[in-house]
């Protein structure tokens, strides 16, 4: 699989990696971040897949600004940060529908 081809199936991979422990949590919101970063916001082509990218990515957001405080993220090591699974998990069967 190509990390970096924007598809459904590719983000089911990568939520499941990272439930596994076999991806870091980062690196699936990296992946979400630069497809909503490189895709065009009018592409109705994929709303599903474009709304998971930016819940993903705001979800990370806000469980690091709620969690650590401002001078704790300027010397964490985010590669090793982990959300809660369970939200994983519900964007897997969201991602089923």
């Amino acid at each position: 699989m190509n990390r970096h081809e924007f598809s459904s199936q590719n983000l089911h991979i990568l939520i499941t990696l990272a439930v596994n422990q076999e991806l870091s949590h980062k690196t699936l919101v990296d992946w979400c971040s630069l497809y909503i970063h490189e895709t065009d916001e009018g592409d109705n082509q994929n709303l599903l897949l474009n709304d998971k990218a930016i819940d993903i990515d705001a979800q990370w957001e806000l469980f690091l600004s709620n969690t650590f405080t401002l001078s704790e993220l300027q010397t964490l090591n985010l590669d090793l940060i982990k959300i809660p699974v369970q939200w994983l998990k519900d964007w897997l069967e969201k991602h089923a529908c």
